[in-house]
C-alpha cells in the first residue's frame, strides 16, 4: 500500500480475510495483515453492517492500522447487512459518512471532520452506528 497515487481508502462491507496469520481467499495466499498494513500511508475508513459476514474482518483490520487516520463505523442494518445501506434512498447512512470522509481527507474541508471527531461527532451520537472507533484524528 505504498502507491503514491492512492490518497485514501474506503472499504464498504469488506475486510481482509486471514487464516493462520496469513490472508487467503479462493485458495490464494497473501501476506499477513501485519505486513499488509505496515506501509499503509493514507487515511482509511471501514463502513460495515452489524450482521455483515465481513464485520469481523473489518473490525480486526482496524486493529492493524498504524499512525494514519482511520474510522470504523458499524451500522445497524435490517435484513442483509452485507449489502450495506446502498439499497436505501440516496445510499442510506453510508453515503453521508463517505462524503464527509472524502470532503475532509481529499478536499481539506475541516467542518466535514465533525462527522467523526469530538464528543459531538455525528456518528458517535447516532445510536444506529452501534460501533464507532477512530484512530489518529
Amino acid at each position: 500500500m505504498t502507491d503514491p497515487r492512492i490518497k485514501l481508502i474506503n472499504l464498504f462491507n469488506s475486510g481482509l480475510f486471514a487464516g493462520n496469520g496469513r490472508m487467503s481467499m479462493g485458495g490464494a495466499s497473501f501476506e499477513s495483515k501485519e505486513d499488509a498494513y505496515k506501509d499503509l500511508h493514507v487515511p482509511i475508513a471501514y463502513f460495515v453492517g452489524d450482521t455483515d459476514m465481513a464485520r469481523p474482518n473489518a473490525t480486526d483490520d482496524f486493529n492493524y492500522v498504524g499512525s494514519n487516520r482511520a474510522v470504523l463505523g458499524v451500522r445497524e442494518i435490517p435484513g442483509d447487512a452485507h449489502a450495506g445501506t446502498f439499497r436505501e434512498n440516496n445510499g442510506g447512512a453510508f453515503a453521508p459518512a463517505c462524503v464527509h470522509w472524502l470532503d475532509w481527507n481529499l478536499k481539506g474541508i475541516k467542518k466535514a471532520s465533525k462527522y467523526f471527531k469530538g464528543k459531538k461527532a455525528v456518528m458517535a451520537n447516532d445510536p444506529k452506528w452501534i460501533e464507532f472507533k477512530t484512530k489518529n484524528l
